[in-house]
């Protein structure tokens, strides 16, 4: 009977190893790798707000950092591939946590349970690098609660390096933590001091999420130093703000460039609240704009096939605080290229496409053979393509969604461009 049961328990052990590598997931989101900027064990890089099981991400990495990667559904199921998924490195419930023992790009697959399991949920993932500095003693013992006066307060005059004082917060305030020595580090972290939630050098601006304690700690430098010399932490708080508009940068307003891989570069607007996130909407049409993604960083990667040849994209950058409010920001725009494959546009005078708005069929005619018609939505991707090969034809747009369309019509060496309203 002991040597079945120790069979069965070997049998189910093997069982779940051999379920915990899932590296058969197909498909890249977002299409480029994630590259994370400064390792200090706190700052959150978004992957993405729209990510699902049966995708992988893909993350640059550094040799001997620690990373920890994470979703918002907190049984999902992460495995890391150093070699493209042929085999697995990594995996375990989230938060996985992974010492990288190479440089370059991992893939990392979302899966809902050990064995390799599906849904169909949208899911927030992210990944923070570093080891946060949470070593110290608690001093002074008794929780500060700030009074909000409009001016910096003092938590303690005699604090040292390597110490940590217990704070309470409340959600609708945005706080700044400063100290009396300028290269400080400042680290908030959670109650029980276990998770890391913004840290940086002297003065550090936060905002938290929920009510509650938090602990905060000072360092003498980025690597968790101690210091027996006497600073002042104070602390400082204001109503939460709404953050102003991201000044965009590239690519420039109004400018063409090629079909190319394109990354939306902004600034951070220098008025208004604290920025929790970025939220980049993207359209080729400016009354339509789409959501794109969202990221805590100020560039985001925009897919470009050639189907974008000559259209011009709106897009803008919407900063929100934690509360997730934002006020409305204009957009700007740029044009990809011409196709240089394209001889000529269709004549206007001998094409006729009806009716538009249109809520079924859309009728199509030229004084030419129509070789095919691709229609894209306002993010550029291909939502339905025919081949016609005859100068009249319709195509039946009952599927789609209400909204505006990108319609392509080639004609030989002749193509046309425009844009189909679906009711």
């Amino acid at each position: 009977m002991v040597k079945k049961s120790t069979f069965f328990l070997l049998m189910l052990i093997s069982g779940l190893s051999a379920f915990a590598q899932c590296t058969t997931n197909s498909l890249m989101y977002p299409t480029s790798a994630i590259s994370r900027g400064v390792c200090n064990g706190a700052s959150s890089t978004l992957v993405s707000i729209m990510s699902m099981t049966g995708d992988y991400f893909a993350v640059n990495v550094i040799e001997g950092e620690t990373y920890r990667f994470n979703s918002s559904i907190p049984w999902d199921f992460f495995t890391l591939s150093t070699d493209n998924n042929t085999t697995a490195t990594a995996y375990g419930t989230v938060p996985l946590t992974w010492v990288a023992t190479t440089t370059g790009e991992v893939w990392v697959n979302i899966n809902s349970d050990a064995f390799c399991g599906l849904d169909d949920d949208t899911r927030t993932t992210s990944v923070v690098c570093g080891v946060p500095c949470l070593n110290g003693e608690l001093y002074p013992e008794a929780t500060y609660t700030p009074a909000c006066i409009g001016a910096p307060e003092t938590i303690a005059i005699d604090f040292y390096a390597g110490r940590y004082s217990n704070v309470d917060l409340l959600s609708v305030n945005q706080y700044t933590f400063g100290s009396s020595n300028p290269t400080d580090i400042i680290t908030v972290a959670s109650d029980d001091g276990l998770t890391a939630l913004s840290t940086g050098v002297t003065p550090l601006a936060f905002v938290p999420e929920v009510n509650g304690v938090y602990r905060v700690y000072i360092h003498s430098d980025i690597a968790c130093g101690t210091e027996d010399t006497e600073r002042e932490l104070t602390v400082s708080c204001a109503l939460l703000t709404i953050p102003g508009c991201p000044v965009l940068v590239a690519p420039m307003q109004g400018s063409t460039i090629p079909i190319s891989a394109v990354s939306l570069f902004w600034l951070p607007s220098a008025n208004g609240g604290v920025v929790y996130l970025y939220s980049v909407h993207v359209s080729f049409s400016p009354d339509n704009l789409s959501l794109l993604d969202q990221t805590y960083n100020t560039s985001i990667p925009f897919q470009v096939d050639s189907t974008m040849y000559g259209l011009t994209l709106y897009w803008n950058v919407m900063a929100q605080n934690s509360a997730g409010e934002s006020i409305d920001c204009s957009y700007g725009s740029f044009t990809f290229e011409s196709d240089p494959l394209s001889v000529n546009v269709l004549a206007q005078g001998n094409f006729k496409a009806y009716p538009n708005p249109v809520q079924n069929v859309l009728n199509l005619s030229f004084n030419k053979n129509i070789s095919n018609i691709t229609v894209l939505n306002l993010l550029g991707e291909e939502v339905m393509k025919k081949v016609i090969a005859a100068n009249q034809s319709q195509i039946d747009l009952s599927e789609l969604s209400v909204g505006t369309y990108i319609v392509k019509i080639a004609s030989m060496n002749e193509v046309r461009t425009i844009k189909v309203l679906k009711e």
